[in-house]
């Protein structure tokens, strides 16, 4: 099927609002795929300064590896300070690590290569590359890469070096989901191990003072032993003194649980050191004896051979030193374990016998908090002031190991304008194929259509019925019938329409169907069943031709100026045997088109109007006027009337019956009687009734009128007989 430009463009212009809807859905889940499918790329390159690295070794001498950069537990170190979801094996999947090589040592390579020589480089810069999903964001790879090398350096100075720096395990810590007792726990052995670790460097550098801090190692020591022994002592002191717990029952369990847990290595402790103690004695008592019998051999040899001779376990240490060493550690360990279930015994019980209300526990809450906030941010800011002054440390040492070539950059594996762009494109092709596609299978349907009404009409004029009729009701029987037999029941009614003098000028077409056993049945009750079937084309076809024989033989007898109107609903309009019907029927009874008005009706949506307006223009042509049927209501408009070539348009009688009561009704037709004038439009009122609206009507200027209050539909007989009465 082929299609025009211009057809091109009206389909465009029907459908605007389908494209930019669908030009909308694509450019949403183009974002939505983005999402999905968009991949970051974050990269840096990194360098080793420090001057084994040359020689592609380490501090100690070994081989160099960049790959201990994606060791799991550098990766695990960086994860767990910003407390990701996320898995080791994923991060470490995602990262790539390769030698960078400038141009210079490439070009060397290339010639030693082409020589045949062996080209030996050890690489001290390294890119590392690290892919991430979209929907981690953006700055995603900056963050991880940034945090993974802090990782990597903390871990090479502590593996290569023995330096360290100061871990804050607060930087990411979700405080609700701890209990009050385990936030004093988690404050006690971070700040602990912090002061140990601080006067252990005072002890080794009593004199180092940061140049950025200005601070010594003995004075950062004071700063967190001051915060454990106020802020933290009275935290603690207001946790045990209110009972403050989130979830006491789950404390409490947990507690159980860590009591059982601790007297199991507390009893696993003690046997240890029974069992030193025993071999300590046995070894004692065999060594006096062994002494009087073998006083000539080594002291060493003796104990090897009565330690040997003994029924000790493998896994215990073999020497009287390192016995009693073991004895004495295990032994302390033991009593340790043991106060740590005394001491967690007695929390639990302090909380089982808590009898406080929340109301008297509130005050210690709030003190709780207030505390808990202001220790995480003086540890927050005391240890990045312990780290800076042990950066300098490590610089003033020569342990500056790692530095940036580049900042962490990041970019993107597609570019949203890009991807935009194309949705749009694709949203608008998509648009336009669906809008073509929607009207070529309209056209085609229509087309299918039509050769099935002309069948259906074809074999109507044949004098066959094209359906069943053991399954049609008596009414839609008897109409199939009529059609077969010329319509011979119905007969053709006349209502006039008078002009401003009250003279018969014209008439509107009506229909009536006297069945000789269903009686008179009115159109509203035939005429959906013509539709249904396909019969109205041929009863249109009957009516419109039946009426311009009247017309022509009234003009011919009466008045050359008389017209009449056939109502033609919207429906016929746009069926396929419209403009032939019309056309046979003014040529074939010689009727003066003029005086033959089609007047439109609505049977249904207006959806495509232009198609209706170009077949009334062309029948226009023959020199037939159109009319508009109930202009006012729902299904006559002034959009309507803009867009289809009307002569004359009959005003509602739903309106015209309102004329004496509503206002509305009032300025209504008098600014359609203005503006007809204005545009040269004929207006004729439909259900007049009364001498007031007529009077009213002729006063406001009105062009023709219609209604019960001139006569009801009549015979052809009928309505001549009134016609010389009132036109003498």
């Amino acid at each position: 099927m082929s299609i025009t430009i211009i057809e091109f463009l009206e389909y465009l212009k029907k459908h605007i609002k389908m494209i930019l809807i669908v030009v909308v859905i694509c450019s949403i889940l183009s974002q939505y795929f983005l999402y999905k499918g968009q991949t970051y790329t974050a990269s840096v390159v990194i360098k080793y300064t420090f001057e084994e690295a040359k020689e592609g070794k380490n501090p100690k001498g070994e081989k160099l590896d960049a790959y201990e950069i994606i060791s799991p537990i550098v990766i695990e170190g960086a994860i767990s300070s910003l407390n990701l979801n996320t898995s080791v094996e994923k991060i470490r999947n995602s990262i790539t690590i390769s030698p960078f090589i400038d141009e210079v040592t490439r070009e060397k390579q290339k010639a030693l290569t082409e020589k045949g020589e062996d080209f030996v480089y050890n690489p001290t810069e390294f890119t590392i590359k690290f892919v991430y999903p979209g929907s981690w964001g953006s700055e995603y790879g900056k963050i991880f890469l940034n945090k993974l090398l802090e990782s990597y350096d903390d871990y090479f100075m502590q593996t290569y070096t023995g330096q360290r720096k100061i871990q804050n395990i607060f930087s990411n810590l979700d405080y609700s989901n701890y209990d009050y007792m385990e936030i004093c726990e988690l404050f006690d052995g971070q700040l602990s191990e912090i002061v140990n670790t601080l006067n252990s460097l005072k002890n080794q550098e009593p004199n180092f003072r940061s140049p950025k801090t200005g601070l010594r190692f003995s004075d950062l020591a004071f700063y967190f032993s001051n915060l454990w022994s106020t802020d933290y002592s009275k935290l603690y002191a207001n946790v045990r003194v209110g009972k403050l717990s989130k979830n006491k029952e789950m404390l409490i369990k947990k507690y159980q649980y860590k009591i059982e847990n601790l007297s199991l290595t507390s009893q696993k402790k003690q046997e240890e050191a029974t069992t030193s103690n025993k071999i300590l004695y046995e070894f004692y008592n065999e060594y006096k004896e062994g002494k009087k019998e073998s006083a000539s051999q080594p002291i060493k040899e003796s104990a090897d051979k009565i330690i040997s001779s003994s029924k000790m376990p493998d896994n215990i240490l073999t020497t009287y030193d390192e016995i009693m060493l073991k004895y004495v550690d295990s032994a302390v360990e033991a009593a340790n374990y043991r106060n740590d279930v005394e001491y967690y015994r007695q929390i639990v019980q302090s909380y089982l016998n808590d009898t406080m209300t929340p109301e008297e526990k509130q005050p210690y809450i709030e003190k709780a908090e207030s505390y808990i906030k202001k220790i995480d941010a003086d540890m927050r800011s005391y240890i990045e002031i312990a780290n800076q002054t042990l950066n300098d440390y490590n610089m003033q040492k020569g342990a500056q190991f790692l530095t940036f070539v580049s900042p962490v950059e990041s970019w993107a594996s597609l570019s949203k304008k890009s991807v935009l762009a194309f949705a749009i494109a694709a949203g608008l092709a998509l648009g336009v194929f669906l809008a073509v596609l929607i009207e070529i299978f309209k056209k085609l349907k229509e087309e299918a259509d039509k050769k099935n009404r002309i069948e259906r009409i074809s074999l109507i004029g044949q004098g066959v019925i094209p359906v069943d009729t053991k399954k049609l009701l008596p009414i839609e029987r008897k109409l199939f019938e009529e059609a077969v037999s010329g319509f011979s029941n119905f007969e053709l009614n006349f209502q006039p329409i008078v002009d401003k003098d009250y003279k018969i000028v014209g008439a509107e077409v009506l229909t009536r169907w006297n069945d000789p056993e269903l009686g008179v049945i009115m159109p509203d009750e035939f005429l959906p069943i013509a539709e249904k079937y396909d019969i109205m084309a041929a009863l249109g076809e009957w009516i419109l031709r039946r009426a311009c024989l009247q017309i022509r033989k009234w003009n011919s007898e009466e008045n050359p100026n008389f017209w009449a109107s056939v109502n033609f609903s919207i429906c016929q309009i746009s069926g396929p045997m419209f403009m032939d019907g019309i056309f046979k029927a003014v040529t074939e009874t010689k009727v003066n088109p003029n005086n033959v008005v089609i007047e439109v009706s609505r049977c249904g949506d207006l959806d495509d109007m232009d198609e209706i307006s170009k077949k009334l223009e062309a029948i226009k042509t023959l020199g037939v006027k159109v009319s508009l049927d109930n202009f006012g209501d729902e299904s006559a408009t002034v959009d309507t009337l803009s867009k289809l070539p009307i002569d004359i348009f009959k005003i509602s009688k739903d309106i015209i019956s309102t004329l004496d009561r509503n206002i509305n009704s009032m300025k209504f037709v008098q600014n359609m009687v203005t503006n007809a004038q204005l545009l040269g439009f004929k207006v004729c009122a439909e259900g007049v009734e009364q001498s007031f609206q007529a009077d009213k009507l002729v006063d406001m200027g009105i062009d023709y009128l219609q209604g019960y209050y001139y006569s009801r539909p009549l015979s052809a007989a009928g309505f001549m007989e009134l016609y010389n009465q009132i036109n003498i």
